[in-house]
C-alpha cells in the first residue's frame, strides 16, 4: 500500500495536471473500509473556489480518479479512492452540521 504522504503528493500532481485552474489548498486523506467492507480511502481536496461548472468538474474529477487508481494499482494498492472537492466554505458548513 502507498503511504499517505506519497499519496497526497500524487493526488496533488494529478489534480493540478488535469484541472490547472484549481487553487488547491490542501489534501486530506482518511483510510478505512467502505460499506461493503472493502479497504478504501476518502480524499478531500480543499480548494479556494470551484473553477469549473458542475458538469465539467464532474468530468475532470472522473479523470482524476481514473489516473489515481491506475497509479495506485501500479504500486499494488487496490483501495478505491472516494473523492470530494470542497471549498473552505463547504468544509466549514460540514463541520458545523456535524457539531
Amino acid at each position: 500500500m502507498v503511504v499517505i504522504d506519497t499519496l497526497k503528493t500524487e493526488v496533488s500532481r494529478i489534480i493540478r495536471a488535469n484541472i490547472p485552474a484549481i487553487q488547491l489548498l490542501r489534501i486530506d486523506i482518511t483510510e478505512g473500509a467502505d460499506s461493503d467492507g472493502q479497504q478504501s480511502i476518502w480524499i478531500n481536496a480543499i480548494i479556494k473556489t470551484r473553477p469549473l461548472e458542475p458538469r465539467e468538474m464532474a468530468r475532470k474529477s472522473s479523470i482524476v480518479v481514473d489516473q489515481l487508481r491506475t497509479w495506485m494499482t501500479s504500486y499494488d494498492d487496490e483501495r478505491f479512492p472516494y473523492f470530494d472537492f470542497l471549498t473552505e466554505q463547504d468544509e466549514q458548513e460540514l463541520q458545523q452540521a456535524g457539531e
